[in-house]
C-alpha cells in the first residue's frame, strides 16, 4: 500500500483507481475513522527523530488515548473493507484484527485450559477472565473486531468484564456490526445482565451508522454456477461433477477430524474437498470450533439437499449462519444444492434478521470475484481411513 498521511488520501486513491465506488455513507464514516487514525498516530514516537529529538519526545506530554469506534450498518455496505483499510494503514505495532466469533472461541478455550491447569494443582481459583484480559491488553494497543454479534448466553455473560479490563488498560477498540448496540443480544436469555455492557460500549466508543444504500456483494455478476436450485437430478449431477473436478483423481476416503473430546467424521472426502448432506450434518450439536477445524482442513465444501429451514428449527438456522460465516472468513469455496434461493431458505424465525447476512454472503460466494480469491493455506486432514 502506498504511503499516505491519512485514511482520506487512501480512500480517495482507491476511488480514483476505480477500486471502490463513490459512496457518501462510506465517506462520512471514513472521516471518523481518519480521526482515530490521526489520534493513534499522534501517540507514537517519531521514528525519524534522533539525538535531542528523542530526548524531547521523552519529556513531551503524552497524547490522550483516542476513543474507539463502533461501526454498524446493513450487510454488504463496506464495513469490513473500511476497517481493514484502517487497520492496514494505522502505524500501531501492537495491533490485532480478528473475527469476533474466533476471538470468543479463543477466550473460552483459554478459560477452560486455565481452569484445567489450576484444578490439576489443587488451586480453587476459578475466575481466569481478568488475567486473560490483562494478558491481551499487555500485548495489544489496537483491537479490531469484525462481525460483532452476540447470540450465546455464555458470551453475553463474560463480555462486560472482558471489555471493562480492556478499556481500563487503554486498549483502543474498533468494531463492525450489523446491529446498533441497543439491538445486540435482543430477546436473549438474562438480557438484563447484558445491558451494562451495552452502556459501556456507548460510553467508550463512537457509534457510527454506515448509512449506505448499496449492498456491494450483489453487484458482482453470478456467472460461475455453484448454487443449484431446486433439488432435482440435474442438481445432484452438478454436485457430483464438481466433486470429481476438485478431487482431481484423488481417492475418496473417510476423514476424521479431532476436536477436544470428540471427532467429526466425513464419509466422502478427497484431497481438500468434502461432501455431505445438510440435514444430517446440521442436526448435530456443532459450533464455530467445529467449523473452524473444517475450514483449516478443507478448501471446497459440497453441501447437498439443503431444505428450507422451519422457523422452529432455531438451532439449525444458527449453526448454518455460523458455518457460512466461517467459510466466508476463511475464503473457502461452497457448492450447494438447495430447495430454494438463498433469500427463501430461512425467511422467518428468531434468527431471520441475522440470516440476511448469510443470504448476502451466499450470493457473494457465487461471484467470480469471490471464487477467484486465493485459497488460504490449509492443513491436510491428519486422520483418515
Amino acid at each position: 500500500m502506498p504511503s499516505h498521511s491519512n485514511l482520506i488520501e487512501i480512500y480517495k486513491s482507491k476511488k480514483d483507481q476505480g477500486v471502490i465506488k463513490v459512496d457518501m455513507g462510506q465517506e462520512k464514516a471514513m472521516v471518523v475513522l481518519n480521526a482515530l487514525f490521526q489520534g493513534l498516530s499522534s501517540t507514537l514516537p517519531d521514528p525519524k527523530a534522533d539525538g535531542w529529538g528523542r530526548i524531547a519526545q521523552f519529556f513531551k506530554p503524552k497524547a490522550p488515548i483516542p476513543r474507539g469506534i463502533y461501526l454498524y450498518g446493513g450487510v454488504g455496505r463496506g464495513k469490513t473493507m473500511m476497517m481493514d483499510m484502517f487497520f492496514d494503514a494505522v502505524p500501531v505495532p501492537q495491533k490485532r484484527r480478528v473475527h469476533f466469533y474466533a476471538f470468543m472461541l479463543e477466550i473460552h478455550q483459554q478459560m477452560n485450559q486455565w481452569r484445567h491447569n489450576h484444578a490439576a494443582i489443587g488451586n480453587d481459583e476459578n475466575d481466569p477472565l481478568p488475567k486473560i484480559a490483562t494478558a491481551i491488553a499487555q500485548k495489544t494497543r489496537l483491537l479490531c473486531f469484525d462481525e460483532f454479534h452476540v447470540t450465546d448466553i455464555a458470551d453475553a455473560m463474560i463480555l462486560g468484564r472482558l471489555f471493562a479490563t480492556l478499556f481500563s488498560q487503554n486498549v483502543v477498540v474498533v468494531i463492525t456490526s450489523n446491529w446498533h448496540p441497543d439491538d445486540l443480544y435482543k430477546d436473549g436469555l438474562q438480557r438484563e445482565n447484558f445491558l451494562p455492557f451495552i452502556g459501556m460500549i456507548k460510553e467508550k466508543l463512537d457509534i457510527i451508522h454506515l448509512d449506505s444504500p448499496h449492498d456491494y456483494r450483489l453487484q458482482d455478476p453470478i456467472i460461475s454456477q455453484v448454487y443449484f436450485s431446486p433439488l432435482n437430478q440435474a442438481a445432484s449431477r452438478a454436485l457430483q461433477f464438481h466433486f470429481d473436478r476438485f478431487k482431481d483423481g484423488a481417492a475418496i476416503k473417510t476423514v476424521k477430524l479431532d476436536l477436544p473430546g470428540r471427532q467429526l467424521t466425513f464419509e466422502k472426502a478427497a484431497s481438500n474437498v468434502v461432501a455431505f448432506q445438510f440435514q444430517a450434518f446440521f442436526e448435530k450439536p456443532l459450533g464455530s470450533e467445529d467449523f473452524l477445524v473444517m475450514a483449516k482442513n478443507f478448501t471446497v465444501f459440497i453441501l447437498d439437499n439443503v431444505k428450507v429451514i422451519d422457523p422452529a428449527q432455531i438451532n439449525i438456522a444458527k449453526r448454518f449462519i455460523t458455518f457460512i460465516d466461517v467459510l466466508y472468513e476463511n475464503q473457502c469455496k461452497l457448492i450447494m444444492a438447495a430447495e430454494a434461493p438463498p433469500q427463501d431458505l430461512y425467511p422467518r424465525g428468531k434468527h431471520a434478521f441475522e440470516f440476511q447476512r448469510t443470504v448476502s454472503r451466499l450470493r457473494e460466494m457465487q461471484t467470480t470475484a469471490y471464487l477467484e480469491k486465493p485459497t488460504l493455506p490449509k492443513n491436510l486432514p491428519k486422520n483418515s481411513m
